[in-house]
């Protein structure tokens, strides 16, 4: 067996068990966890760690059983897979990063024009949002004394928005679950979300555009995330790519000397 087989067969072992991992933690946290609604986090996760499953089998079944028309099977499937991550990733990179820094309450805008266009019309339109607000008020986001009396850097961009009405607004806390008006000016002003907080339960400000631009703040912040772990799993499937082609060519000169000395 030759070196490059030998590497191949124990990048693509670990490749293996790894998706298996992925797609286990994938399952559990979908079916089980306390994070239903972010289905656009567990999807993608999903369907990576399904593609490394298949393509490390074939890269193990090529190097195990030496058969050179698997291996190069393996290796355009491998170069669409870097190819398909590499766009993913500069589409993340174009899109994410355009949320504005700026507080937009300040200078009389939607807190959602911190976002940007893409984001605010791909993923939170107004089908899309009923079931997103459905999901966060089951889930019961806003439970607990302490979304009161915690500081608001403290808390989630989610919490934030969804929980408390927003600070210009003028509410002033009673307790831990009642926000009454004391300035009514901010309360009947230009700013929708003042008007649309609600101190019950159910409602609270999951209809604000501080909470969609909270939602939207976590989707950023996990997809950040993700796009960092791929650009290691990019470098990771590029050196087995190489290696893949080094057993490749072994596998072709074996082929050819047997032909030869038969």
């Amino acid at each position: 067996m030759s070196a490059s087989r030998g590497c191949l067969i124990f990048t693509n072992l670990l490749t293996f068990l790894a998706s298996i991992i992925i797609v286990a933690s994938a399952l559990l946290i979908r079916f089980y966890g306390q994070t239903k609604c972010s289905g656009y986090v567990q999807g993608p996760i999903l369907v990576i760690g399904i593609v490394l499953f298949v393509v490390s089998l074939i890269g193990m079944i090529g190097s195990c059983c030496r058969l050179t028309s698997v291996l190069c099977v393996y290796l355009c499937v491998m170069l669409f897979v870097v190819i398909g991550l590499l766009s993913f990733t500069l589409v993340a990179i174009a899109v994410l990063p355009m949320s504005n820094q700026k507080d937009a309450s300040s200078e009389g805008l939607s807190p959602l024009q911190e976002h940007s266009y893409l984001l605010r019309n791909n993923l939170i339109d107004e089908h899309q949002w009923v079931g997103i607000k459905s999901c966060l008020s089951e889930t019961k986001i806003c439970s607990g004394s302490e979304m009161a009396w915690t500081r608001s850097k403290a808390l989630s961009p989610v919490k934030v928005g969804c929980c408390r009405p927003p600070s210009y607004c003028g509410y002033d806390l009673m307790n831990s679950t009642f926000w009454p008006v004391v300035r009514t000016s901010m309360h009947n002003s230009e700013f929708n979300d003042c008007r649309t907080w609600k101190n019950e339960p159910n409602v609270m400000c999951y209809d604000c555009d501080s909470c969609k631009a909270g939602f939207l703040a976590r989707i950023r912040n996990d997809w950040m995330k993700i796009t960092t772990v791929i650009n290691f799993l990019i470098a990771y499937l590029i050196i087995n790519f190489l290696i893949g082609c080094c057993a490749f060519r072994s596998s072709v000169v074996a082929d050819q000397r047997y032909r030869d000395y038969s």
